[in-house]
């Protein structure tokens, strides 16, 4: 019975080690040289400003293709998104080229590339610097 115990426990302790990276925390500052060499070019922080592509500001718990002033210029397949952008959602648009196919952000010249540390960091530096929905 011990044994049954200590080996579930075993188990149950490496899963949570082997947790995906969305969950994993970042580095602010880290992130925020990602963000100036990544993302700075077509998205800021603040609320109510755009560039190329949609200010950032609230973006974390934020309805996909949402932000008043730019919602003429979103892609087909933001307009037709249908959830909330969380940590997790962000990191997978920002790593994989297909998580919304037809988005115009890799399309305009993102490239990807970054590490999971990098989308982590990334993700914390917008999240400390107005990133979270209100």
């Amino acid at each position: 019975m011990l044994r049954a115990f200590v080996t579930a426990a075993a188990l149950a302790t490496s899963a949570l080690v082997a947790a995906p990276a969305a969950h994993a925390e970042g580095d602010a500052e880290a992130g925020k040289r990602v963000y100036q060499r990544q993302c700075l070019r077509c998205h800021v922080i603040q609320e109510g400003q755009q560039r190329i592509g949609p200010s950032l500001y609230g973006v974390v718990g934020r309805e996909a293709g949402s932000v008043d002033g730019y919602l003429p210029r979103y892609s087909q397949a933001l307009k037709d998104a249908t959830f909330t952008w969380d940590e997790e959602k962000i990191a997978h648009y920002i790593s994989e080229k297909d998580f919304l196919d037809g988005n115009r952000m890799w399309q305009l010249g993102y490239r990807g590339g970054l590490s999971e540390q990098d989308v982590q960091d990334v993700i914390a530096y917008i999240k400390a610097n107005g990133g979270m929905a209100e």
